[in-house]
C-alpha cells in the first residue's frame, strides 16, 4: 500500500526546494551585483553561474542548459533579450517557459 501524500504546512506554501539540478544564468554587467547573486544562489542550493556580457552568456548557453536565467537587459557590448532568445532555444518544449521580468536601476516617474 502506497503512503498518503502529505500536504504542505501554510507555512511552506508557494516554496518549492530546489532540485540538484535546477541551474541559473545570471548576466549582468554589474560585477559586484552579479557576484552577490550568484553566492547567494549558491547558498540555497542553486547552480547558478555568472556572465559580465551578453557574449559571456552566449557562450555559456551555448555548453550548458539553464533552466533559469536573470539577464540584465541593457549592457555595453550586446542586447539582453539577444541571451534569453538563446536560453530558451536551448530548453526543448514544453520544458521551455519565457517569463520577462523588468527592473529600473533609476527610479520611474509618472506623467
Amino acid at each position: 500500500m502506497s503512503e498518503p501524500a502529505v500536504s504542505p504546512s501554510p507555512a511552506d506554501a508557494g516554496k518549492r526546494a530546489p532540485t540538484q539540478h535546477e541551474s541559473i544564468l545570471v548576466v549582468d554587467d554589474d560585477d559586484t551585483f552579479r557576484e552577490r547573486l550568484v553566492r547567494g544562489l549558491r547558498t540555497r542550493g542553486l547552480d547558478a553561474r555568472g556572465a559580465a556580457d551578453p557574449a559571456t552568456a552566449l557562450a555559456l548557453a551555448r555548453e550548458d542548459s539553464f533552466e533559469f536565467a536573470l539577464v540584465d537587459l541593457r549592457m555595453p557590448g550586446g542586447n539582453g533579450l539577444d541571451v534569453v532568445a538563446a536560453c530558451a532555444k536551448s530548453i526543448p518544449p514544453p520544458a521551455s517557459s519565457c517569463s520577462p521580468t523588468m527592473a529600473a536601476s533609476r527610479p520611474l516617474t509618472t506623467r
